[in-house]
């Protein structure tokens, strides 16, 4: 039921039962004689059951299967972060217990904080990489370079930042690329595979179809491997 329908059917509930009701209720008390004003009421507490779905609304649903990698991606970084905070706390603490020498606790300091420093060294490589890579799908996307001279720029990044390569690992597909999909003899298109995937979880497609980027000929790939393509 679209706005304009619900606010419609509110305004109706709702002046139905005024009139219903303009004038009190009826002096006689047997049960038939209440069955307009029950059915009155009944028009009142949908009318009230539509206004407040109106007010409240739904929540957008998530669309983006790469948006929610990279969110538990983040909330993973963050409670290994958490985690080793929480271990150099139990450490000093140890340590002021005199549970620990200095020696041993100098050595575990150490190891943790170097430990610290990885992980935050490793997040903000993350975020450059990403940031850099974006850039280049809208280059890509643009057609100003090619697979190959975006696969090349990639990989001397991820030399650069000394990040883990991933050679089945397909970067020039993101949420926005566009993609054609053939389902029942029909051709849909061109459409974001973030909108494909999501159409794909919530099965409103069969992962057996076949997919092709725009930029691409032929129909080889199926759909079910846009999931995996995003996930990396």
């Amino acid at each position: 039921m679209t706005k304009f329908f619900k606010i419609i059917a509110v305004l109706f509930c709702f002046t139905i039962t005024i009139i219903v009701f303009k004038d009190g209720l009826p002096e006689y008390s047997y049960s038939k004689g209440y069955a307009g004003y029950m059915a009155a009421l009944v028009l009142f507490i949908a009318g009230v059951g539509i206004l407040i779905n109106l007010l409240v609304g739904k929540s957008k649903p998530i669309t983006s299967y790469k948006e929610y990698l990279k969110k538990v991606k983040a909330t993973t970084h963050t409670d290994e972060l958490r985690t080793i905070e929480q271990n150099i706390q139990l450490l000093e603490q140890s340590f002021n217990d005199g549970l620990l020498n200095r020696t041993e606790f100098q050595a575990k300091m150490e190891s943790l904080k170097e430990a610290k420093s990885t992980l935050r060294k490793k997040r903000e490589s993350e975020k450059e990489f990403d940031h850099k890579k974006q850039q280049l799908l809208k280059l890509y996307d643009s057609q100003i370079v090619t697979k190959n001279e975006f696969d090349e720029k990639i990989k001397a990044l991820r030399n650069e930042l000394k990040m883990v390569n991933h050679d089945s690992e397909d970067l020039s597909i993101s949420d926005n690329t566009k993609v054609y999909y053939v389902s029942d003899c029909k051709q849909y298109g061109p459409l974001p595979i973030s909108y494909v995937v999501y159409l794909l979880k919530t099965r409103q497609i069969n992962p057996n179809c076949f997919y092709k980027l725009q930029n691409e000929e032929t129909y080889s790939h199926r759909v079910r491997e846009l999931m995996h393509k995003l996930a990396s």
